[in-house]
């Protein structure tokens, strides 16, 4: 599918966030790989805001609120 939003943490460029039309992907190794994922409900699609990485945990701003690790 299509990639509408990307982001990498800064102090690991092995973890990446990806998001298609409703549904963020993160990855730890450099995005061989996807193996959890965060769906938005509602069928309006995934708008992301950002994300914020501190150390471990991250916060993904959406259109649907912030979600964390």
């Amino acid at each position: 599918g299509d990639a509408w939003w990307i982001s990498a943490d800064s102090q690991a460029t092995s973890r990446v966030l990806v998001s298609g039309y409703n549904t963020v992907y993160p990855s730890t190794n450099g995005g061989q790989s996807f193996a959890s994922r965060i769906t938005v409900p509602g069928g309006n699609g995934c708008y992301v805001g950002g994300a914020f990485w501190d150390g471990n945990t991250i916060f993904v701003g959406t259109n649907a609120g912030v979600f964390a690790s």
